[in-house]
């Protein structure tokens, strides 16, 4: 779970019971789990991205760089890859390369980002914004592929199915919310 008090707390399903904490400086915006179950990445108000090794509980890397807020981070399939998106509209798309990471591009978008997807192969970066627009952008070169206009109001979930090659969008206007399926 994430949490305002800057925690995001890892349970167990079958006693209910807390196994990890791990600690921001800012509420925990989001935090989710690698496809191996191995680590965790956290997003906060404090401006960073956490990733941390659910064995043993230690931050193994801070991903720092945005001027506000992190809503949003998530994984590669590999962990090789980490995006991050922030309120002021920016996404960063970090890469490790013998086990020093760096961020390597940098997507300038419209309006706070809500929501940060990486294709299955690693290919597209998309983002998902208050402005009810999801873009895909080229991980390796940072051009804008794809701008994938939802409808008015904030998009709250954004997600590559099967391949790659559908893109699924949720959000909209209270009350007029919508789901839309994107062939990219």
């Amino acid at each position: 779970t994430a949490s305002n008090d800057g925690m995001a707390k890892v349970w167990s399903v079958e006693e209910g019971a807390q196994k990890q904490a791990f600690a921001h400086e800012g509420a925990v915006n989001s935090a989710v789990f690698s496809g191996d179950n191995e680590v965790v990445l956290t997003a906060s108000d404090d401006k960073t991205a956490k990733l941390w090794r659910l064995q043993d509980g230690c931050c193994v890397q801070s991903f720092t760089g945005h001027e506000s807020e992190v809503n949003a981070a998530t994984l590669s399939v590999n962990k090789a890859m980490v995006l991050t998106g922030g309120y002021d509209g920016c996404a960063k798309l970090w890469r490790a390369e013998g086990g020093t990471w760096s961020c390597e591009q940098t997507f300038e978008g419209r309006g706070e980002l809500k929501v940060v997807a990486i294709s299955p192969d690693s290919a597209l970066a998309m983002t998902a914004n208050e402005c009810g627009e999801a873009c895909l952008w080229g991980s390796g070169d940072g051009v804008r592929r794809w701008l994938l206009p939802h409808g008015q109001g904030a998009l709250y979930a954004a997600s590559f199915l099967a391949d790659g090659a559908l893109v699924l969008t949720a959000g909209g206007a209270p009350q007029r919310e919508t789901a839309k399926l994107w062939s990219v």
